[in-house]
Formats: structure tokens, C-alpha cells, sequence
């Protein structure tokens, strides 16, 4: 693949590179600061087809086994059987291992359950935990994070999060306060992107080729990441940019109207988005796309 390419693609996934086409997080409150977090985590079929052929190499029988091989007729040392999986295997891990997934919530969180959960193009899983204080919940904007395989670091060595946190106090009405990375730019300023890219594009000069672009939209038309608050009660007020009766909504991407503007990648190439929060910054006033800016966000609700 073309230096270009490579360019491109980081831009897009802006360190998402996970596989995961779709990253649903809904955080319930109730007025007492309790709570739950359902959370739905897809990948697409070619994304499972590959981690069934990973298991595969990874698993080919037990090594260390010598026993007779029945089969055999009693011969010693037989060729052990390979570990055989499907998509609904690696689907099943997925949904077992969600419950080990609570450190991303900060640890604050009691796993309930999780369900396979399949589309005609995906697969993966529902899971659901509960809380009993938001003061001790973080979420990771990031949904790279969730794959043991992405151990992409910086700073150092040290992974860079980046996650969302919460001001609670209880009353009536009862206050919310919803604290995210804050960036210089959302306020009219330069963004962190725009210094750390300044005069830096593609070393040849060129534009990406268009052949690029329709390899990205074929990949990651179907790419979607979103957070959101239910608020259980009667909001009193709230300065949250998108709401829809008692769901916030706090980002919304979906990489299909990304990919799908030739225009828009150009852009998100020569600024090189290095985080979420800097793909929220590019991608602010854009049609398609519910991404919340205001810092902090604050719902009062009772």
C-alpha cells in the first residue's frame, strides 16, 4: 500500500484501528447517581472471518498432548486435530469476555450480563453493567481499546485514553456534570491538530488517489461510534446540544459519511487527526454528524 494510504488511513480511524465497526454506549442515571451502562459492540464478518483464522493458527491442537491417539490404533505422538472455530465462536468469546471489560469503566461497575448480538454484516455482542456512584465511572472514547490485540502506546509507553468523566450531586434537582478532554479550538483558538501539522501533507505533494479513497469507504462505510446519556426523571435543565426528550446524546460518528466524501478525507488527511476529540474538533458544524462541543456538559434533573 502507498505511503498516501497509509496517510489516509490513520487520519480516518484517528487510532481506531480495531476492527470494530460499531461502538454503542448508553449510560443510564437515575437521580440517586446509580446507574447502568448497556453497551454494543460489533465487528464486521470479514473482521470475524480473520479472527477465526487467527484462532486457528493460534490453536492447533494441544502441542504438549503425547497420549495415544485412539484413532491411531494406539500410535504415540499423532498429529494433534486442529481447533476448529466459526464466526459463532469467536462471537461467544466475545460476549463471555465482556464481563472483563468493567476496567474500562474505571472498575467502579458490577457486570451483569452480555448476548451474542448478530447482523447480516456484523457480529458481536449486547452487555450490561450497573453502577451505584457516576462520580467513579470513566469512559473511553476510544473503542480501540477494547481489543487485546491493539496495545498501541504513546507517551512513553503509557496507552493514551481518552475518556469521559462524571461531577455528581445528589438534590433536587439533582446536577450532572459530564467533563471531557478539553481541546483549545472548540472556543475559535488553533487546535492542538492544526499546530502539531502545521505545513505538513503528503511527502509527494499529491492528493490522495481516488483509488485509496474507494478502498477506505469500502472498508469502513459501515463504521459508527457513539455515547449517550438516559436520564431517568424529568430534565429541568440542560445545556447538552442534542437531545431527544431525556437521551443526550454526547458523539455520534458514523465513518459511512466520512468515507463517502472524497472532499472530507482530503481535509481529515492534511490535518491528521491524532485523537477522537480532534476528529470531533474537524468534523464540528458538519452535516450528518452529533458531536457535543460544549464544556462541560451539565443536565440538572430530578
Amino acid at each position: 500500500m502507498k505511503h498516501i494510504k497509509m496517510k489516509v488511513l490513520a487520519a480516518l480511524l484517528a487510532g481506531l484501528l480495531s476492527g470494530c465497526i460499531q461502538n454503542d454506549t448508553v449510560i443510564q442515571v437515575h437521580p440517586d447517581g446509580s446507574g447502568f451502562i448497556r453497551e454494543t459492540v460489533l465487528y464486521s464478518n470479514t473482521m470475524l472471518d480473520f479472527m477465526v483464522s487467527m484462532a486457528q493458527m493460534d490453536n492447533p491442537g494441544d502441542k504438549d498432548d503425547h497420549t495415544p491417539n485412539k484413532e491411531s490404533n494406539g500410535a504415540q505422538g499423532s498429529p494433534p486435530k486442529p481447533v476448529k472455530k466459526t464466526r459463532d465462536d469467536i462471537i461467544r468469546d466475545m460476549a463471555k469476555d465482556a464481563g472483563k471489560q468493567v476496567r474500562q469503566f474505571g472498575g467502579a461497575v458490577t457486570f451483569i450480563e452480555s448476548k451474542p448480538f448478530k447482523t447480516e454484516t456484523a457480529g458481536g455482542y449486547t452487555a450490561l453493567y450497573s453502577f451505584k456512584d457516576i462520580n467513579m465511572i470513566r469512559v473511553n472514547q476510544n473503542p480501540g481499546d477494547k481489543v487485546e490485540g491493539d496495545k498501541s502506546k504513546n507517551n512513553g509507553g503509557v496507552k493514551k485514553e481518552e475518556t469521559l468523566s462524571f461531577q455528581f450531586e445528589k438534590g433536587s434537582p439533582s446536577r450532572l456534570t459530564v467533563l471531557s478532554p478539553e481541546l483549545k479550538g472548540i472556543g475559535g483558538e488553533k487546535s492542538s491538530a492544526d499546530e502539531k501539522t502545521k505545513g505538513i501533507g503528503d511527502s509527494t505533494g499529491k492528493p490522495p488517489e481516488k483509488e485509496s479513497l474507494d478502498m477506505l469507504k469500502a472498508m469502513f462505510q459501515d463504521m459508527k461510534l457513539s455515547i449517550s446519556l438516559s436520564i431517568v426523571g424529568t430534565i429541568t435543565r440542560t445545556n447538552a446540544t442534542y437531545r431527544d426528550g431525556t437521551t443526550l446524546t454526547l458523539m455520534e460518528i458514523d465513518f459511512g459519511k466520512i468515507v463517502g466524501d472524497y472532499e472530507l478525507l482530503k481535509k481529515m488527511n492534511e490535518a491528521k487527526p491524532q485523537s477522537v476529540e480532534e476528529t470531533k474538533t474537524l468534523l464540528k458544524g458538519l452535516p450528518g454528524f452529533r458531536l457535543e462541543l460544549n464544556y462541560p456538559v451539565v443536565v440538572e434533573f430530578q
